[in-house]
């Protein structure tokens, strides 16, 4: 186990900062024992902070952890920074705190680059990535050609995660993700506008990564076996589990019990998490980062009494994911037989569905019906919210849909299609968009493959700059059944 000491944290700046510093000061013992480490080029006096994009990514975390591993120990506690990047030909911020900084994961496809000390971003223009991770470009700029086994496997991972998605949703990748549009609740009082809410800071996310990376690591280096004994793993995360739901502050929510179920139904058999989470591309490699592995690992490299620490972050973003997603559904079921003029107000936003009879072109399912469109405005407290209305459109429809997000708030709109949409309309669909607004839709491919993913983004929170799309949802409707031929 790690020595985290009072002591330790008084002398490096707190809680948050000590379990970074710590983690960083173990993963360069390990580079360095296996004669990975190497000088940087670069006169380091001048770095005095670390940037990545807004809302990163598992890969910027380990891609940060990687290069302040390199770093004497005296600049391994410098700042760490959220960026979002309002202009793409000059922006006035970047211009101020990039040259004194490391750049992870925003920048390669800025018409005007500015000046940093260094750049790892593995993004292009033309909206693929390269095959490199960001956590790979980190590795192979600042680091020898070999590294120890347990980085590897967890680079492995994250590379593999980066390029073809595929992480299990109970892998910490995709929990960080929800995190930070998350508001935690540090103080709840009987008035809901008394309560005390906010989104965490960069450096708190940080350090739940930093903590559950290194804890894998830590784990991998002293050969103790993450991927057996599916009862025991499963265990520590039960107690985890029930040490969050009795201290958490939700006990009274309408709502507590039914998501309370639903939570112990899910996580407390492991077996089939750890059976179905392989890595997308080595088909026959285990996932190390879903939460039951590194819920084991956190209490074996740190100890229980900060293992429940860096947990209850984690078990507060997946209760409030799942409460929110039950709670939209009562609110939501009404949209079965709302009619076209008609709304739903909630606290979750304004809902409105249009539905439309198609002459050319049939559900996948063979069946005869109509094609839904859900449209949406949603407040904040909407979080992952296309998954209860997915969820709606796959039970009242047959998945024969498409969800269209226009979301105010954050100036970004988003389209989702259904499983049972027809290849060939969803293709017509983001070729059109593309085409009448260039500069503002963003689409994603399958991996290996010209197949566009089943979403269509415009905005984003790293990427300031993106126009919003002026595309309504009449216009949507008139753009489907246009291509309806």
């Amino acid at each position: 186990m790690l020595q985290f000491t009072k002591e330790y944290q008084d002398q490096n700046g707190g809680f948050l900062y000590a379990i970074s510093k710590k983690s960083t000061q173990y993963l360069k013992q390990i580079l360095r024992n296996k004669g990975s480490l190497k000088k940087l080029p670069i006169d380091l006096k001048k770095l005095d902070r670390t940037i990545s994009h807004t809302h990163p990514h598992l890969d910027e975390y380990f891609a940060d952890l990687l290069f302040r591993s390199c770093l004497p120990d005296y600049k391994m506690d410098i700042d760490f920074m959220e960026m979002s990047v309002q202009s793409q030909d000059y922006d006035s911020t970047c211009e101020a705190y990039w040259p004194n900084a490391a750049v992870m994961g925003i920048g390669a496809t800025l018409n005007h680059k500015p000046k940093s000390m260094y750049l790892f971003d593995e993004h292009v223009k033309n909206g693929k990535v390269k095959d490199l991770s960001c956590s790979q470009i980190v590795a192979d700029q600042i680091l020898k050609r070999f590294l120890p086994r347990s980085v590897y496997s967890v680079l492995r991972e994250v590379n593999e995660i980066d390029a073809a998605g595929g992480a299990h949703t109970q892998h910490i990748g995709n929990i960080i993700k929800t995190a930070h549009n998350v508001r935690f609740m540090f103080k709840r009082e009987e008035v809901y506008h008394n309560n005390l809410q906010n989104w965490l800071p960069p450096q708190w996310k940080k350090t739940i990564m930093d903590a559950s990376i290194v804890a894998i690591i830590y784990c991998l280096e002293n050969n103790i076996d993450l991927l057996i004994n599916f009862k025991e793993r499963a265990n520590t995360l039960k107690l985890s589990m029930e040490y969050y739901l009795e201290h958490c502050p939700y006990q009274k929510d309408t709502i507590f019990e039914e998501t309370v179920k639903f939570l112990r139904a899910t996580y407390r058999n492991q077996s089939p998490t750890f059976l179905k989470a392989t890595l997308p591309i080595s088909k026959n490699k285990d996932q190390l980062m879903v939460l039951g592995r590194v819920c084991y690992a956190l209490e074996i490299c740190w100890g229980k009494e900060i293992a429940k620490v860096i947990m209850m972050n984690f078990w507060e973003v997946i209760y409030q994911g799942q409460a929110i997603f039950k709670d939209s559904m009562l609110e939501l079921k009404a949209l079965k037989t709302l009619s076209i003029d008609q709304s739903i107000y909630s606290k979750y936003g304004s809902f409105q569905k249009q539905t439309l009879r198609l002459k050319n072109i049939k559900s996948l399912d063979h069946s005869i019906r109509d094609l839904w469109i859900f449209y949406t405005e949603p407040t904040p407290m909407f979080v992952l919210g296309n998954r209860p209305l997915m969820y709606l459109l796959n039970q009242q429809n047959s998945a024969y849909g498409i969800i269209f997000f226009n979301d105010n708030f954050n100036f970004r709109k988003a389209i989702f299609c259904g499983k049972n949409v027809p290849y060939k309309l969803w293709k017509r669909v983001v070729d059109h968009l593309c085409k009448e607004e260039p500069e503002y839709w963003h689409r994603s491919f399958k991996y290996n493959t010209d197949i566009y993913a089943p979403f269509l983004i415009n905005g984003n929170p790293a990427h300031g700059y993106v126009p919003q799309s002026q595309i309504e949802l009449k216009d949507l409707v008139k753009i489907i059944q246009k291509l309806d031929i």
